[in-house]
């Protein structure tokens, strides 16, 4: 989801990089796609911090693995990779 936003964001920079100055703006609005760069790296960095502070918290207090649950996910994911393992028919 956040690929997406950040993307978006991007998308609109550059859409607000294009636009010519004016009397008010005569560099015109190439701060742009650095603002939109600075909005997406606090992001990140906000998600990272909330990733550690779950972490620790799972640390702490850890939540009972459920295996059967587990193994789904597992074979789900195999199963969606799984052109990574096999390679297609007349190529190296």
């Amino acid at each position: 989801m956040t690929d997406v936003l950040a993307l978006l964001l991007s998308w609109v920079a550059i859409f607000v990089q294009t636009r010519p100055p004016s009397a008010t703006k005569t560099f015109g609005y190439h701060r742009a796609g650095v603002l939109a760069a600075f909005v997406n790296a606090l992001t990140l960095v906000v998600i990272a911090f909330y990733i550690f502070y779950e972490a620790m918290a799972r640390f702490y207090h850890p939540v009972e693995v459920q295996p059967r649950l587990m193994i789904w996910v597992a074979v789900a994911a195999w199963h969606e990779r799984r052109d990574l393992l096999v390679p297609l028919p007349g190529r190296p």
